[in-house]
C-alpha cells in the first residue's frame, strides 16, 4: 500500500524544533562536561 507522504508546515516546524533541541542538548553537554 503506497502512501503519499505529505510534508506539511507543521511537519517542517516539528522537524526544525526537534533538530534545534538536539543541537541545544549537545551544546549543554559541551558546557557541562
Amino acid at each position: 500500500m503506497p502512501r503519499k507522504i505529505e510534508i506539511s508546515h507543521r511537519t517542517i516546524v516539528f522537524i526544525a524544533i526537534f533538530i534545534f533541541l538536539i543541537w541545544f542538548i549537545v551544546q549543554i553537554k559541551d558546557i557541562l562536561l
